[in-house]
């Protein structure tokens, strides 16, 4: 009767137990170190046992750090049955009790071994072994059986166990059949299981704090635009901070461009690039930790207008041009060039086709002696001034006579040696002459206001402020629409944002950025509408793309920038293309 009592009480013991662990899918493989709710971490053997980690120091003889240490829910825990505490592992560490001053090694499975002499415990651990003596709590020396002692170092060797025993599994000798462990109770020949002594929670695994590694920054520049590339090492989101012309650290404004979408292969935009500008960036990516991670600043530059063709020879016939000079387009990008010496005007499409022409030689309507400066306003209200004249003639977009005004003098409406015209916003006339003054006109030529100016070029941004380009000083001033002056720059000298000569020839682009004629340095300058130097392009040469003497500058509504060659007696037009 007893017999069948204990095989009843046995079936009981070990089949609820593995009810509960079918029930439950486990979701980590077996050999693995877990954690539940708890700081408590556990050892899941082969068997589907736990074992508990009594001490962190227990737990660093066996692993180096935290990383390995995989979540269990409640019920995965439950279905695991404890099976009791972890020991060193063999060959590591030397272990005492704090009230027993024996030393011992510790052999597989939690044999103590002790180490009957100072000398063999100096020939297996080296002369400061007792740096690697751990205390252990009396409580803890109970999961330990102390054996038969070291007399020599033929009993033990540390080495020979590090490499035999690399394992937990190992070290108890588990097998997937069954367990080597024994238990600590045996009651009618029923095995028990018996909680821990104690448990000292082993400290979670660290957490991630560092960014992503960012490399493989590359970027690509196209018309008006740059895309930026880059990868990282884990998932992340992207982020760009920019600068025009200065560097970040000095930059007065940083501007961003984000993508909250997590990735490893990472591509933004900075978009409405300035030709021939210098952009300044850094990169950062945050992984979903908020781990951040920045480059170092990084440059761009935008591409620069390259020549895309030229039109016109010395000559009188449809096409041909003499000496021309000032230049001007309108909102449907027809080209108007001042033809000096032909005494006229022609009309030509952004692909430099002849289209008409207008005025002759002579002092009547419609006729030149020396025509110079040309604007059209968003009327196409032509407008010309005539030098040896001292008049400015206005004509409609087909050429045809509307009006003029003026007569050499220096009263109102009175001019000496008209060079520059532009027109701003409202169609007002801004007329600039050598008698120092700059007259300002209604779109039919009544008088408004003057101001006194020394300049010869004139171009107005889309903000009404006026740009006056003075041949005297080789320099540009801007001022607001009312002639207060705001800032000035240049001198003269062939460096950068200097000039060597200057007369009619400058513009603005639809960003407001100002591009200068520098005559005799051959070539085009280009400014924000500050005065800060962007870039430069042109040289001097009698080829296609080359310049003998530039004269006059205008834009179209694609910012394609033309150029007439007083000397050449051609038309250069440059552009961004795809």
């Amino acid at each position: 009767m007893k017999k069948y009592f204990i095989w009843t009480i046995t079936a009981i013991l070990v089949a609820l137990p593995l009810q509960n662990i079918q029930a439950v899918q486990i979701s980590v493989p077996a050999d693995s170190l877990i954690q539940g709710d708890t700081s408590t971490v556990y050892y899941y053997a082969v068997t589907g046992d736990r074992y508990i980690f009594p001490n962190v120091k227990t737990y660093d003889s066996w692993f180096t750090d935290f990383s390995q240490i995989s979540k269990v829910t409640t019920d995965e825990l439950a279905a695991m049955p404890l099976k009791g505490n972890i020991t060193y592992r063999p060959g590591v560490k030397l272990v005492k009790a704090q009230t027993d001053p024996k030393v011992y090694a510790v052999d597989r499975d939690g044999k103590l071994r002790w180490i009957e002499t100072e000398a063999i415990a100096i020939s297996l651990y080296g002369e400061n072994w007792s740096d690697n003596v751990d205390d252990i709590p009396d409580a803890f020396f109970t999961n330990y059986q102390i054996t038969e002692p070291i007399s020599s170092i033929d009993d033990y060797s540390p080495e020979t166990l590090l490499s035999q025993v690399k394992t937990i599994n190992t070290d108890k000798g588990i097998t997937a059949s069954g367990s080597a462990i024994k238990s600590n109770t045996d009651i009618g020949g029923v095995a028990l299981e018996t909680e821990p002594e104690s448990e000292i929670p082993i400290p979670p695994p660290p957490s991630d704090t560092t960014g992503p590694v960012i490399s493989e920054i590359s970027t690509a520049v196209s018309k008006n635009k740059a895309t930026i590339n880059w990868s990282t090492d884990e998932l992340s989101d992207s982020k760009i901070e920019y600068s025009f012309l200065d560097n970040l650290s000095t930059a007065g404004e940083i501007i961003e461009v984000t993508s909250d979408t997590d990735v490893t292969s990472h591509s933004l935009e900075i978009t409405g690039l300035t030709v021939g500008a210098t952009y300044y960036f850094k990169i950062t990516s945050t992984d979903s930790k908020g781990n951040a991670a920045s480059s170092d600043e990084q440059s761009l530059t935008a591409l620069l207008p390259q020549f895309i063709k030229t039109w016109g020879e010395w000559g009188p016939d449809n096409g041909q041009l003499k000496n021309p000079e000032g230049i001007a387009i309108d909102i449907d990008n027809n080209v108007y060039v001042v033809d000096n010496l032909n005494y006229r005007i022609q009309r030509f499409s952004t692909d430099g086709e002849y289209l008409e022409k207008f005025g002759s030689d002579g002092v009547s309507n419609s006729q030149f002696k020396i025509p110079k400066g040309i604007a059209v306003n968003s009327e196409v209200s032509i407008y010309v001034t005539d030098r040896s004249e001292n008049r400015v003639q206005r004509f409609n977009v087909s050429g045809l006579f509307m009006g003029k005004w003026g007569t050499f003098g220096g009263d109102e409406n009175q001019f000496s040696r008209p060079i520059g015209v532009a027109t701003d916003s409202n169609n007002n006339v801004f007329v600039i002459d050598e008698n120092y003054r700059l007259q300002k006109f209604d779109n039919t030529g009544s008088y408004l206001d003057e101001w006194y100016v020394t300049g010869t070029g004139l171009a107005i941004d889309s903000a009404d402020n006026i740009y006056v380009l003075d041949k005297v000083s080789n320099s540009v001033s801007k001022y607001d629409s009312s002639l207060n002056l705001i800032t000035s720059w240049g001198s003269t000298g062939s460096a950068d944002g200097q000039f060597d000569g200057v007369d009619i020839g400058i513009a603005v682009d639809s960003k407001d950025n100002v591009y200068v004629v520098d005559i005799y340095n051959y070539r085009i300058q280009i400014f924000t509408s500050d005065g800060k130097f962007i870039t430069k392009f042109g040289s001097v040469g009698y080829s296609e793309e080359q310049f003998v003497k530039p004269a006059g500058i205008a834009l179209d509504t694609e910012d394609n920038v033309y150029v007439t060659d007083f000397e050449g007696s051609k038309i250069l037009k440059f552009g961004l293309t795809d």
